[in-house]
């Protein structure tokens, strides 16, 4: 029984060192799997770290040349569009051009058709002007042929009125004349006057002078011998 006990005892301490061992197995165990765990994490930052750079020197790398290749496009395009910013200028500079030359042939056509309707309204106007001209002495011409056949008219109605009047006064004249006495020396109206209407009275031979003015004159007393004289019917 106390062999059995005894057995006991070393067993428990046996057990006892064996747990420590275990533990101290365990600890050191776990120790080594924490710094291997930390290692193999250093190890896995590490590579991820690498690996970080490597797509960071990558991704600059790639950026650099993509930042070249877009400079490269960049400066291209530039290029591009300088070539054809100066072929659009040149081309606006030949429209230019011919838009000036246009313009300065539309302007010497406009003034060229200026020229030619000025130089046909001053044809029209002189052709006008020459036409009034002509129709005012036409106008001019007709009335004076009216006016000359007038005056001509009134002449031709004047001179018969003349004529008739004076053949009226012949015929009143010729009625009115008793006779016609050629005067001989020693002849007077007063002489005259007695022969015919059988008195000298200054009436009667007055009478006798005012029908003979026109070829005795003015002075009654100086008639002269041949002048024949009419000799008014006594009334």
């Amino acid at each position: 029984m106390a062999q059995e006990e005894k057995k006991g005892i070393f067993g428990r301490m046996v057990d006892k060192v064996s747990s420590r061992d275990e533990r101290e197995a365990a600890e050191a165990a776990a120790q080594e799997a924490a710094a291997a765990k930390a290692a193999a994490a250093k190890e896995a930052a590490a590579k991820r770290k690498a690996m970080a750079d490597a797509r960071a020197a990558k991704a600059s790398a790639e950026a650099a040349e993509a930042a070249a290749k877009a400079e490269a496009e960049a400066a291209d395009v530039a290029e591009k569009a300088a070539a054809k910013a100066g072929q659009a200028e040149k081309m606006a500079k030949a429209k230019a051009a011919a838009a000036d030359k246009r313009a300065a042939y539309e302007k010497r056509q406009r003034e060229a058709a200026e020229a030619k309707a000025a130089e046909a309204e001053a044809k029209a106007a002189e052709a006008a002007a020459e036409l009034e001209e002509m129709k005012a002495a036409k106008a001019a011409e007709e009335s004076e042929k009216r006016r000359a056949a007038f005056a001509k008219a009134r002449e031709e109605r004047l001179a018969k009125q003349a004529a008739a009047k004076a053949e009226a006064e012949a015929a009143a004249a010729a009625a009115a004349v008793m006779a016609t006495h050629t005067v001989a020396a020693g002849d007077t109206l007063g002489g005259i006057a007695l022969k015919y209407y059988g008195s000298a009275v200054k009436d009667k031979w007055m009478k006798i002078y005012e029908a003979n003015k026109d070829i005795i004159g003015d002075n009654p007393g100086m008639i002269k011998v041949g002048q024949e004289l009419k000799i008014p019917a006594n009334d």
